[in-house]
């Protein structure tokens, strides 16, 4: 803003969206492999708030929890998954803590979430660049939300060579980062997140780009059925497929849209 306020005429910005920033919930660890504990996370977190904070709203409130950027979602996007994707990205924390209670997740008298095995959930590290001040301030946020379900977090700011070796080691509790793959249709991201060539199942090996370590057989299926046809409405049903599951399983978390920030 200060920019353009020099010379209105002549200084312009064009942030286009080309992905998403995603948290990525580390399913190889407990509770953040279970799907009912990744849905409800996602409730308790108010996404137009991370927008206004992050990025001065430059971005807008369009973003959708399949990770389909809004350029794409005309024409790929399932209409019937309308309503299940906004119960995601509706900010709706006294819902999200009934969904936690319904899988055995209450608070005790000290206000910290307890599982079903009856133990207090550690202190849970987000994951952030050190000094990226988007990223910073969406997790000052989320950790404040989260608090409010009796979810302990801190905030680890790490260097870039420690931050990307915690991803694709999976030693890392949440972290925020970007979505992976990006092209002309959703596909590209889909085959970056979810093809099992780059994932890994341990924790310490290493994962090409599949972050939260998340894999589906049918999403496997649905990634070659795609790649093997050029017929575009078995091609459109593939990314439909995997667009449900993305939504039912919620393998990661979009947080905001993502935008290209160095076009002028």
């Amino acid at each position: 803003t200060a920019w353009v306020a020099k010379d209105p005429a002549l200084n312009h910005y064009w942030w286009p969206t080309n992905n998403s920033n995603i948290l990525y919930l580390n399913t190889l660890k407990y509770p953040f492999d279970n799907s009912t504990f990744r849905r409800a996370i996602s409730m308790a977190i108010d996404k137009n708030l991370l927008e206004k904070t992050a990025y001065f709203s430059t971005g807008g409130y369009d973003q959708n929890p399949t990770g389909i950027i809004p350029a794409q979602q005309k024409e790929w996007l399932d209409p019937t998954l309308e309503s299940l994707a906004a119960s995601l990205t509706a900010y709706n924390p006294k819902a999200a803590q009934q969904l936690l209670a319904s899988i055995g997740f209450v608070k005790n008298s000290s206000g910290v979430l307890v599982g079903p095995n009856g133990k207090p959930l550690p202190t849970f590290t987000i994951l952030v660049g050190a000094g990226w001040t988007d990223f910073i301030s969406m997790a000052e946020v989320i950790s404040q939300e989260l608090s409010g379900l009796g979810i302990n977090t801190t905030i680890d700011q790490e260097p870039w060579n420690t931050y990307i070796s915690s991803i694709m080691s999976a030693t890392y509790d949440m972290v925020i980062c970007w979505g992976t793959g990006t092209g002309p249709s959703p596909y590209f991201l889909y085959y970056q997140e979810f093809n099992p060539a780059f994932s890994a199942s341990k924790i310490g090996e290493t994962a090409v780009s599949d972050y939260s370590r998340y894999t589906n057989p049918l999403i496997t299926d649905a990634l070659q059925v795609f790649s093997s046809t050029s017929n575009l409405s078995l091609q459109k049903q593939a990314m439909y497929t995997i667009e449900r599951i993305v939504l039912e399983d919620v393998p990661f978390i979009v947080l905001t849209n993502r935008t290209n920030f160095f076009d002028y």
